[in-house]
């Protein structure tokens, strides 16, 4: 698990900072703060602790994309503690608190997470109000944390995974909002001034309004007054435009046109020429990585999602899915290769990854595997199987209060419905074979995609030609460029 005080944050990570051993909480209420915030509550009476989860809606997206890296450097500021104040000190009026504070980006968002006991939550956000609206932004605490993010972050990019990732889903996105997480490359982290970091927070209290969401034992109209206390008028309360948050998705050429198969049904060798291929060199790895994005929007609280769960289950989840049991067990030709829909809703993926003998066979394999589950009669019997490994993952999700707050802030954060969260387990009881067979008729596409790769060039160009691709088309980047 990733710490809250690296770069980045995972989605696991996070939904920890909020959980609690405890039962299923209640369906929740809303309030307004005099602040303006919109206020959401779960209570749980067993709660050791009150949690209290303060979201800047559209922060990530409001730093320049030149800059993004920019929310971690400023959250490893805040997480030092308030001008005035050592860290230290910082540190120890938690400890004696029982508390526990700390300032996360996340996608859409940027959050600061306070938890303590029900007695000791007034002086726990009294202390995160400071922070925000005092932190430690001078040369010397900038300096550290900025050469801090840009270590973190060069050793993540160690992982290819990582850096192929990170670049693939921005550039087929055209950094669309949704897919900005308040990370950045070494390069963007590199641009990062002083000056950007002391403008960057005052812009968002200013021009976002703060969502508030809580759960632990404390009575609402105790932690109403907990927050209006802290927070009386700090923030402004006109909501922000939705209209680049949930702008529709920016890409190019989404459907390229598709070129002729061969009698077979099989891709021909020319089929990829209208696909955009981007490849990370990465002189001497002995490795490849393979990524296939296809545009294809879902959404994200509806029905839809539900059933395209169900059909990359069957297409790429786990050993059992077809393409770990034909690329990996039949085949052997990796150890790991499968498909999801993204987290934003945006694209669906194909992930694998091979030694360089396999690659030319992995990227005609998927190709295989694609088309043959394109054609596939999909059985009610593997459409079971596949809804009871999605609703026992749905139902572990969301058994404890702090994952059912942060799985409804999520959706919130996204302009989307809360009760969607509620509602996926009687979708799922609708799923049928039919459903999910128009599903992938209709969003798994077996062409005008997209292409990310990294390893050696000298090895991978060769093996897009192997594989039916336009070698002399591929883009070629290297770390320094992403």
């Amino acid at each position: 698990m990733i710490s809250p005080n690296k770069v980045r944050i995972s989605f696991k990570a996070f939904a920890l900072l909020l959980s609690f051993q405890s039962s299923f909480g209640s369906a929740g209420e809303s309030f307004k703060l005099k602040s303006g915030g919109q206020l959401f509550v779960e209570q749980d009476a067993a709660a050791p602790r009150q949690t209290v989860v303060i979201s800047f809606r559209g922060a990530p997206a409001a730093v320049p994309v030149d800059q993004q890296g920019l929310l971690s450097v400023v959250a490893d500021i805040m997480n030092e503690g308030p001008l005035g104040m050592t860290s230290e000190d910082f540190r120890k009026a938690q400890f004696l608190a029982g508390g526990d504070i700390q300032f996360i980006g996340r996608p859409m968002a940027f959050h600061v997470v306070i938890k303590a006991p029900t007695r000791q939550l007034q002086s726990m956000v009294d202390l995160s109000r400071r922070v925000l609206f005092n932190p430690k932004i001078d040369s010397q605490t900038f300096s550290r944390a900025k050469d801090k993010v840009l270590a973190q972050t060069k050793a993540r990019f160690e992982n290819m995974r990582e850096a192929l990732f990170y670049f693939a889903f921005r550039d087929v996105t055209k950094s669309h909002p949704l897919v900005l997480d308040g990370s950045g490359s070494p390069r963007t982290i590199g641009n990062v001034t002083i000056e950007k970091a002391q403008e960057f927070l005052p812009s968002i209290l200013k021009s976002q309004q703060a969502v508030f969401s809580s759960v632990g034992p404390m009575a609402s109209a105790d932690l109403m007054r907990v927050l209006d206390q802290a927070f009386d008028s700090d923030f402004q309360q006109a909501s922000p435009s939705s209209s680049a948050i949930s702008a529709p998705i920016a890409v190019g050429a989404v459907r390229p046109a598709t070129a002729a198969a061969s009698a077979s049904g099989t891709p021909s060798v020319n089929q990829h020429n209208a696909w955009t291929v981007k490849l990370i060199h990465k002189a001497g790895a002995t490795d490849n990585q393979i990524l296939f994005v296809f545009p294809e929007q879902v959404t994200m609280d509806r029905e839809d999602i539900v059933v395209g769960r169900v059909a990359h289950e069957l297409l790429g989840g786990g050993s059992s899915g077809r393409l770990g049991k034909t690329l990996r067990e039949e085949r052997g030709l990796t150890y790991h290769a499968s498909s999801t829909i993204s987290s934003s809703g945006l694209y669906w993926i194909l992930y694998s990854f091979a030694g360089l003998e396999q690659t030319a066979p992995l990227l005609k394999g998927a190709d295989e595997v694609l088309h043959a589950f394109k054609k596939e009669k999909i059985k009610e019997s593997e459409v079971r199987l596949a809804l009871q490994s999605r609703e026992t993952a749905i139902k572990s999700q969301i058994e404890l209060p702090g994952d059912r707050l942060l799985a409804q802030l999520d959706l919130r954060m996204r302009g989307l419905d809360p009760s969607f969260v509620d509602k996926q387990v009687s979708y799922l009881s609708q799923v049928n074979a039919k459903a999910v067979k128009s599903f992938i008729d209709n969003k798994v596409h077996t062409e005008g995609g997209y292409l990310y790769l990294m390893g050696d060039r000298e090895k991978i160009l060769p093996a897009l030609k192997l594989a039916g691709y336009d070698s002399a088309s591929v883009a070629v980047l290297t770390l320094s460029d992403i």
